[in-house]
């Protein structure tokens, strides 16, 4: 992640996985399979009903601008000025410091 003029950031971002898929070997009820699902998913990793299905690898690059005005921290749904919201939302969330201006991955 970088830093660019103003308050814009690029990024490139990697994300990998597996996709295992379980086949059980004896017929079971649907409720006794998802089950059986669920009970083998913190066991052994060596357990043979799991096998790999396909490996995922995604890459990509964004560009993100953001708008860390006072504006920017008021609320701004349609409609809000018909009821008199003048609502700043870092008052009650003092997490919300902005919004996203622009967003192009």
């Amino acid at each position: 992640m970088r830093f660019i003029e103003g308050d814009k950031i690029e990024a490139d971002l990697h994300f990998g996985c597996g996709l295992y898929v379980y086949k059980h070997e004896y017929k079971k009820s649907d409720l006794e399979a998802l089950m059986g699902l669920f009970t083998s998913m913190n066991t052994d990793i060596n357990d043979s009903a799991w096998t790999k299905y396909r490996s995922v690898f995604v890459s990509m690059g964004l560009n993100m601008e953001f708008d860390f005005s006072e504006k920017a921290k008021r609320l701004n749904v349609p409609g809000a000025e018909l009821i008199g919201a003048d609502i700043n939302l870092s008052k009650y969330v003092p997490l919300i410091m902005g919004r996203v201006v622009d967003f192009r991955p």
